[in-house]
């Protein structure tokens, strides 16, 4: 009880202080998704080596309210809370995961818009663009901060749009730390029947040493491509990424390791995703397929595949903020070295989204 009155007091104080700005073109919108998932696993587990999981629940797997507005022509925020999330303060850039959103958008021309505070991090995908409200599953390729506190500049020419971002890099130390940068690019052909995208992503580690653990700085690189398609009803996605991480060799004790002689190794990730979509006043069917490929310095760990195929049903018709779901998702893991089971899990999903504003 304690936590959900901190919880209503954090709301009440956040929606005074934005009374006076939404009596300039403000809203507060909610998010809801709820579903009820029948899941099954052949993974073993300690209570029943040889069985399968069967775990059936209901689950709110989104929870958010949404504050935004404009303050004058030029200057407008935006802020999102996530209850579904840990309130508990991250002491290195003062915010929490419950708090997705904080940020201020200045247009400094007609062409340019800076953008500071916590938001996206353009680690860069269609996937990773979408609301998780419209994904059922994604793919196993790491991406390392999401949503993060930094600045961004957005140039806008010719139905192109390029995004230089600096934010805070989520290998953090207590004493030592640096900005992770990102590039990317939203492209537009013959009127958005081709949107292509691309990124390139760079997050630091500053030089580890707590007298236990020795570690050099390092630096983990992203990047990714794709293209979406779409002719009237119809839209197909396709795209590549690839994050490659400088690491240990496991076999190296901790307290051996030496910045003046590391061993490093190329732990790699490899992801395709390909989605497509058929949009109709009362129905979206969808099917989306992911595999990545997870190596270490050329030697493959794991292979994962995953395919969600669905439909997404609008009672209201053109309304599009409230719909009902049903989705079936299988996943497997195949572990090169054998020395661990294969696993597969599969999911049926339904369940209801709706938003909200005001």
């Amino acid at each position: 009880m304690k936590l959900f009155s901190k919880l209503l007091l954090a709301i009440l104080m956040i929606g005074l202080a934005f009374e006076p700005l939404m009596a300039h073109e403000g809203t507060i919108g909610l998010e809801f998704r709820t579903d009820l998932e029948f899941n099954s696993s052949d993974r073993d587990s300690d209570d029943d080596p040889n069985g399968d999981d069967q775990v059936t629940k209901f689950n709110i797997a989104r929870a958010r309210m949404n504050f935004r507005g404009t303050l004058n022509d030029t200057t407008s925020y935006r802020a999102r809370v996530r209850f579904n999330r840990a309130a508990e303060r991250n002491e290195f850039d003062n915010t929490s995961d419950m708090l997705q959103y904080w940020y201020l958008d200045r247009k400094l021309s007609s062409a340019l818009k800076l953008r500071v505070g916590k938001q996206f991090t353009v680690m860069g995908s269609w996937e990773n663009d979408y609301s998780g409200m419209d994904q059922y599953h994604y793919s196993e390729g790491p991406v390392r901060a999401v949503y993060d506190t930094g600045a961004s500049l957005h140039v806008s020419f010719a139905s192109q749009t390029v995004l230089f971002q600096l934010f805070n890099s989520p290998f953090q130390q207590t004493n030592q730390s640096t900005l992770g940068f990102n590039l990317a690019w939203y492209g537009d052909i013959a009127n958005g029947l081709i949107s292509p995208i691309a990124s390139f992503t760079v997050l630091p580690s500053a030089e580890q040493d707590d007298g236990e653990n020795k570690r050099d700085a390092f630096t983990e690189n992203s990047w990714a491509v794709g293209a979406r398609l779409s002719v009237q009803a119809i839209q197909v996605e396709a795209e590549a990424r690839n994050t490659t991480t400088p690491e240990y060799d496991d076999e190296i004790n901790a307290a051996e390791k030496s910045l003046d002689d590391p061993t490093i190794l190329e732990d790699t990730w490899d992801t395709i995703v390909l989605q497509a979509r058929y949009k109709t006043k009362m129905f979206a069917p969808f099917i989306k397929y992911t595999t990545d490929d997870h190596n270490v310095d050329g030697d493959d760990v794991t292979n994962h595949t995953g395919t969600s195929l669905g439909v997404e049903f609008f009672p209201d018709g053109s309304i599009k903020t409230y719909r009902v779901h049903a989705v079936f998702i299988t996943e497997s893991t195949d572990y090169e070295d054998k020395e661990r089971d294969d696993v597969t899990t599969t999911q049926f999903n339904i369940g209801v989204s709706a938003r909200f504003s005001h």
